[in-house]
């Protein structure tokens, strides 16, 4: 890959993950119970994501074992995603649609897709290849604006 095309698919990665980054730090105030947690959960995968960002486009030091642990991590919260989202937990702070609810297999079938994404991603690190990894995590990052899109709220 030349390094103009690599330049371009690092921009192009980093401006999608920025996309699809939650904003929700003042709307966890008054979170609690599965609401809190998923939130807690959707944070904690917005800081892994955020932190591989700026590894793979240079601004801090490239760590491969850090982006496989953290997309592990991803891929942990992301099996998990359902069991956060039982029916009649909508309420505010929430930020999720009722399409959540409305169309469970397609979010389901996000979050295995996520599942998914995240640990060919934990798998592509392995090769200590940023060339290898960069298309692997762009894919996550389409796997969260695309749940994004469908099933939260707009800040």
């Amino acid at each position: 890959m030349s390094k103009r095309l690599f330049l371009t698919a690092s921009t192009a990665a980093f401006l999608l993950l920025a996309l699809c980054l939650p904003h929700v730090s003042v709307a966890h105030e008054g979170a609690t119970g599965v609401v809190k947690e998923r939130m807690e959960a959707m944070k904690e995968m917005e800081r892994r994501m955020k932190t591989m960002a700026e590894m793979l486009k240079g601004s801090q030091k490239l760590e491969f074992r850090h982006i496989e642990t953290s997309a592990r991590q991803i891929a942990g919260h992301a099996q998990k995603i359902q069991r956060l989202f039982p029916v009649g937990s909508d309420k505010h702070p929430s930020t999720a649609l009722p399409s959540v609810w409305a169309k469970n297999k397609q979010f389901a079938q996000s979050a295995n897709e996520l599942t998914g994404k995240a640990m060919k991603l934990s798998t592509k690190a392995r090769t200590k290849k940023r060339i290898v990894v960069l298309p692997a995590f762009s894919e996550v990052a389409k796997a969260c604006k695309a749940c994004h899109d469908n099933f939260r709220k707009r800040p």
